[in-house]
């Protein structure tokens, strides 16, 4: 009977060989930590541990089994055989065994320096049930000594939750002939109102609640509408080939990711820069915005400095430049003829032939900045 191992090295100088020195004590009981899992799942890669106590006496719960052992040693008792066998079964079964959707099994894990009962999803011989009139049910965990029924059973009780399962493996999605797609969902009944979806970064797709389309997985019992964002996946390409919608479950716990391959034809990025150039730069602003959220803190403190700038100067302006006799000027003392006539500039700023040029200057600069857009359009 085992419960606590020893590990020591010493080396015999005339074979060269290491020995392995293990000191065992006969175990009383077996029982699971305190902080084993609460919340068991059949989800997909699921693994839950349940590690397990080999005490030698009653009140004894030291949870590190092996003593004075290093990595490599520990490595190989995963090659042993547990000293018990564990087993899963539900309180009150209206679905099956749980035999048919769990396995357990006794290991021993290195990194917690103990044996343990893992449960996970049964592979070998899985029985399908009807995963939407499943109800929570009440798991026991149990861990049983071999060859020695003196030593007492480790028991533990855990709820268990059938895991939801996406149909679709992935979705696709086109700007031609399909804008929009269904994602079903096979979820317990009480479970439907806590599974949601999150879409791909920048607005790339758009995610609704949706109700049962006829061409649906009769099995299906929670839909929900993607919708291609047309403007964004061909503005964001670097997005979209990254998109992926994530469908979790708080009940559970569980994450699915599910991928969106987006396929946008021929010149439609072209025709988006159109649109939005037709329709007015609020909409690029919006979508520039929604991918760039991080620069918008910035532009609020741009434009409050820049109503402030402008505000001073028409306070200046108003107040300072415009008064007369400010500065010592005593030009504006003068009569207006003579005023003309000893400050010439002034009457060049004032003549519109002054304005030509300054007019001038501004329309080729348009010029050059509208040939310089439609360049980048086509």
């Amino acid at each position: 009977m085992l419960h606590h191992i020893s590990c020591g090295d010493f080396y015999a100088f005339e074979t060269e060989a290491m020995l392995l020195k293990i000191a065992i004590q006969p175990a009383i009981r077996l029982c699971f930590r305190e902080d084993y899992p609460k919340l068991v799942t059949n989800a997909d890669e699921a693994h839950f541990v349940f590690p397990v106590v080999i005490s030698p006496n009653e009140t004894t719960y030291s949870h590190s089994p092996m003593g004075g052992c290093t990595s490599v040693q520990l490595d190989t008792l995963t090659a042993l055989r547990a000293p018990f066998e564990c087993a899963v079964a539900f309180s009150t079964s209206k679905i099956g065994p749980a035999t048919n959707i769990l396995s357990a099994k006794a290991v021993f894990i290195p990194n917690i320096f103990s044996y343990a009962c893992v449960v996970e999803r049964q592979e070998a011989g899985y029985v399908r049930v009807a995963v939407v009139e499943a109800p929570p049910m009440e798991l026991t965990i149990t861990a049983k000594f071999l060859g020695n029924s003196q030593v007492s059973n480790a028991v533990g009780a855990s709820a268990f939750h059938f895991a939801m399962r996406v149909v679709e493996s992935e979705v696709q999605l086109s700007d031609v002939d399909r804008v929009s797609t269904i994602l079903s969902v096979i979820v317990p009944s009480y479970q439907v109102r806590h599974v949601t979806v999150v879409g791909c970064p920048g607005d790339i797709v758009s995610v609704f609640d949706a109700r049962s389309p006829a061409s649906s997985n009769p099995a299906a019992n929670k839909f929900f509408n993607v919708k291609l964002n047309v403007k964004a996946a061909a503005l964001w390409s670097d997005l979209s080939e990254k998109c992926a919608l994530t469908v979790e479950n708080t009940v559970t716990g569980q994450s699915v990711r599910v991928p969106v391959r987006i396929r946008i034809v021929g010149q439609a990025a072209k025709q988006v820069y159109k649109a939005l150039d037709s329709t007015g730069f609020f909409d690029f602003a919006l979508i520039f915005l929604q991918h760039y959220s991080w620069i918008i803190p910035s532009l609020m403190w741009i434009c409050a400095l820049g109503v402030i700038s402008i505000a001073g100067y028409w306070f200046v302006r108003r107040r300072v430049w415009e008064r007369e006799g400010i500065f010592n000027d005593t030009t504006t003392l003068k009569s207006p003829s003579t005023s003309m006539l000893s400050n010439p500039s002034v009457s060049m700023q004032s003549s519109p032939s002054g304005l030509i040029r300054p007019i001038t200057c501004v329309r080729s600069l348009l010029s050059w900045a509208q040939w310089k857009w439609d360049a980048f359009l086509f």
